[in-house]
């Protein structure tokens, strides 16, 4: 029950009065096609040319990790494929950026390891 509510039970936790006035959205995860469209828009918004095997791997690192860490891999990706003077972001290029650049889970796994190396204020 919320307090001052006279004793009525609230969803959430949340007063009545204040649901009323809430707009409540139902999400849901992106499906793999979503993924494909975000990804193609934001490498056409950036200038970036993808083959057919780069959007898959960023699809699966888009589904597998998140969409944001993908479509940040996009410009990391490009300057590797130039590096290799190429005009063309392939597959390979989008596992090196991956390589070169830690996502959050990763980074956290790997600090973790390294925890007993690390100086610790105590």
């Amino acid at each position: 029950a919320v307090r001052g509510a006279g004793g009525l039970r609230a969803p959430h936790g949340i007063p009545m009065d204040l649901l009323d006035r809430l707009l409540v959205i139902a999400t849901e995860p992106y499906t793999l096609d979503d993924i494909e469209k975000i990804i193609t828009i934001r490498a056409a918004e950036e200038d970036v040319v993808l083959a057919s095997g780069a959007i898959v791997e960023l699809q699966q690192i888009g589904n597998r990790i998140s969409l944001r860490y993908a479509m940040q891999l996009i410009s990391i990706a490009e300057i590797v494929a130039r590096k290799r003077k190429s005009a063309t972001v392939e597959a390979a290029d989008i596992q090196r950026a991956y390589s070169l650049f830690l996502d959050e889970g990763r980074s956290t796994a790997s600090l973790t390891a390294q925890a007993n190396t690390m100086m610790v204020d105590a």
